[in-house]
């Protein structure tokens, strides 16, 4: 059992990395930064509101559970959206199966269960990093990790700074967002020299709710 949230992210940080940070974050900006818009992203059991700048579409794509984690997680999806004015956002819903976890680990707030989303958190993180070291070839990376109070909830925030097998400076921000039902895992990918979006990425973070 102590094993299972390790087994559950690493089913689908592959899949959440696909596409997303080859290369860096390069595209172009305009001179002034666009204002800030309510997204919503609606997962299986909750939704996710962020203020990104400028209209934004997504792709959804539904991500496999392998049958080891079937007993946790009833489904996970990834939405991706297109880069634009030198950012991308890439998220991830993991949807937990809590009646299945409840028979397990007891309801929710017992230590068990506790101990069972901590585990979830950090090895989602450390397993984030660990794919994408392993896609990317990135030969120098530098990371650190905040909690952030954020709408009600403490937000986990892995900021990374690389330099891609490509020799291109790279940066992104994962927000992860618990939750016992469905968990939000954000990567926010920007141009690692760009303050004025670098600003813009903390007021984006700050705007992070789960509506549930």
């Amino acid at each position: 059992m102590t094993h299972a949230p390790g087994r559950i992210f690493g089913l689908i940080a592959g899949l959440f990395l696909l596409g997303a940070l080859f290369g860096g974050c390069t595209s172009a900006r305009s001179d002034k930064p666009l204002p800030l818009e309510k997204t919503t992203f609606s997962g299986s059991a909750s939704q996710l509101q962020i203020d990104l700048p400028g209209r934004r579409n997504a792709v959804t794509q539904p991500l496999p559970v392998a049958p080891e984690a079937a007993p946790f997680v009833r489904d996970a999806t990834r939405f991706d959206t297109e880069r634009q004015d030198g950012l991308q956002l890439v998220c991830a819903a993991v949807h937990f199966d809590n009646a299945a976890i409840a028979g397990r680990l007891g309801a929710p707030g017992t230590p068990a269960r506790q101990n069972f989303y901590a585990a979830f958190q950090e090895s989602a993180l450390s397993a984030f990093i660990a794919a994408f070291q392993s896609s990317d070839a990135a030969p120098d990376i530098q990371q650190s990790r905040e909690t952030l109070p954020v709408n009600g909830r403490d937000l986990v925030v892995l900021s990374v700074d690389y330099t891609s097998a490509f020799k291109t400076p790279g940066r992104f921000k994962t927000v992860l967002v618990p939750d016992d039902t469905e968990t939000w895992i954000i990567t926010l990918l920007y141009n690692a020299n760009d303050k004025m979006l670098a600003e813009q990425i903390d007021r984006i973070i700050q705007s992070i709710r789960l509506i549930t």
